[in-house]
C-alpha cells in the first residue's frame, strides 16, 4: 500500500485558520506533477483552476499578514511560500478538487487542529466555497459583517466555552451540515460521526471519529477524521472500517453524540503507530495527514 504522508506540526494560533486547508491543498495536490498535467490536459484549464492576482504590497507589510502570506485582489489571504511574491496564484476550484480527490481516501489523525483541517475540506466539498469567518472580516476592517454559516464548524473560541452537552449537540449539527443532496434529491455527500464528549471533559472518555463519503462525476471521495489527543485512537465496531458505511437494519450503531462508554464496543484501540499499521490499510487510505495529538505531552 502506497500512502502519501504529511505530518501536521503544531499550529501556533487559529488566526486565518479557515484558510489553512487551502494552503495544504495548494501544496499537497500538486506534488504529483504527472497526474496534475494529465488532469489539466483532460479538461479546459478554466474549468479546474482558479487564478487570483496578488496584492504585493500586502506581502511586505508584516503588520497585516504573517510572513509567507499575501492578500489577493479580493483581500483573501493566500500562502505564497516565502521568496519573491508571485503576481498570480493558482489553485483548484471545486471541480478541480472533485477530480483530484476522486477515487482517493484521505485520513486525518490528530487533535482539534487537524479536525479543523478536515472540517474545512469537508465543508468546501458541500458548499463549493471557502468559508469567510470573523478573522477575514477583522483583517479587512469589516468587523460588522457576520461570518458564513459554515464557520460554525471551526469556531474554536466557542468550542472552548462549550460544556459536554453543548459538544454533543455540536456533533449532531455539524454532522448534518456536512451532508448534501444532489439535484435529483439523491444523497451526494454522506456524513457519519462516532462521537461523544462527557461533562466535565475527560479525554479518555471522549470520542470523535468522522467519515465522509461523497459521490462525484469522477468517482467517490472518502474523508476520515480520527481523534487523537493523547496518542490513543479508538474506533467503534459499528463504524468503518469494521462495519459497512451503510448499516443493515439490524445494526446497533450508536446515535451521534451518544457513542460514549456503555454505548459502544471498541473494535480497535491503539496508539498512532498501531493505527497507521492496522487501520489505514483497512480504510484503503491513499493520503494521510497525522500528528501525535496534544503537542505539550511530547515536549513540542
Amino acid at each position: 500500500m502506497r500512502v502519501k504522508w504529511s505530518y501536521l506540526g503544531a499550529v501556533g494560533t487559529l488566526s486565518l485558520f479557515s484558510f489553512t486547508w487551502l494552503v495544504r491543498q495548494e501544496t499537497t495536490l500538486t506534488l504529483d506533477t504527472a497526474k496534475s498535467k494529465a488532469i489539466l490536459t483532460a479538461d479546459p484549464v478554466d474549468l479546474l483552476v482558479a487564478v487570483h492576482s496578488i496584492d504585493k504590497n500586502s506581502c511586505t507589510n508584516n503588520t497585516i499578514m504573517p510572513k509567507g502570506w499575501c492578500l489577493d485582489a479580493d483581500r483573501v489571504p493566500r500562502y505564497v511560500d516565502g521568496g519573491k511574491p508571485p503576481s498570480f496564484i493558482r489553485h483548484y476550484n471545486h471541480k478541480g478538487y472533485e477530480k483530484c480527490l476522486a477515487g482517493k481516501t484521505l485520513v486525518f489523525i490528530g487533535d482539534s487542529r487537524v479536525r479543523y483541517q478536515f472540517m474545512h475540506l469537508a465543508s468546501y466539498l458541500v458548499s463549493k466555497r471557502f468559508m469567510r469567518c470573523q478573522d477575514l472580516h477583522s483583517l479587512n476592517n469589516k468587523s460588522g459583517l457576520l461570518p458564513d454559516p459554515e464557520c460554525y464548524l471551526i469556531d474554536h473560541e466557542n468550542h472552548q466555552r462549550m460544556s459536554g452537552k453543548d459538544w454533543n449537540s455540536w456533533y449532531q449539527k455539524s454532522t448534518a451540515m456536512l451532508e448534501s443532496c444532489g439535484d435529483d434529491n439523491t444523497q451526494q455527500q454522506e456524513s457519519l460521526c462516532d462521537c461523544y464528549r462527557p461533562n466535565p471533559f475527560q479525554p479518555q472518555q471522549t470520542f470523535e471519529n468522522r467519515f465522509i463519503k461523497q459521490a462525484t462525476p469522477n468517482g467517490e471521495v472518502n474523508l476520515v477524521y480520527l481523534q487523537n489527543f493523547e496518542n490513543l485512537i479508538r474506533i467503534d465496531a459499528d463504524f468503518p472500517p469494521f462495519s459497512s458505511y451503510f448499516p443493515s437494519s439490524s445494526s446497533k450503531r450508536c446515535t451521534v453524540g451518544e457513542c460514549g462508554p456503555g454505548n459502544r464496543n471498541n473494535e480497535f484501540q491503539g496508539n498512532l503507530t498501531a493505527t497507521l499499521e492496522e487501520v489505514l490499510p483497512l480504510l484503503n487510505t491513499t493520503h494521510a495527514f497525522v500528528n501525535l495529538g496534544w503537542s505539550h505531552l511530547f515536549g513540542l
